[in-house]
């Protein structure tokens, strides 16, 4: 697959996606040191860190899981993103 599937994650973080066969925009359950997460894996920023996967849960909040407290994902499913940033006038006042 594409380098999509693991947009932005690198290190630590991608190694495990990689070592639960998931990816971005895959609904799944994350089994952690701190409890059970259900969500979807959210894409980062390059620049950011290797030791955590963001997930969008279902109750709209984002929440960083640290790769090492990560016990077991199973996947539920997956969702294709489509989405574009709006395109707007820069409002000019002079």
């Amino acid at each position: 697959m594409p380098s999509e599937k693991y947009n932005g994650y690198r290190g630590k973080s991608r190694v495990c996606l990689k070592s639960f066969s998931v990816g971005v925009w895959y609904d799944v359950e994350i089994d952690s040191t701190r409890g059970k997460f259900k969500g979807i894996i959210l894409p980062r920023s390059e620049t950011a860190d290797s030791k955590h996967i963001v997930l969008k849960l279902r109750n709209g909040y984002n929440v960083g899981l640290a790769v090492d407290a990560i016990k077991d994902i199973k996947e539920l499913g997956h969702k294709e993103a489509h989405y574009k940033i709006p395109e707007k006038k820069f409002p000019y006042n002079p």
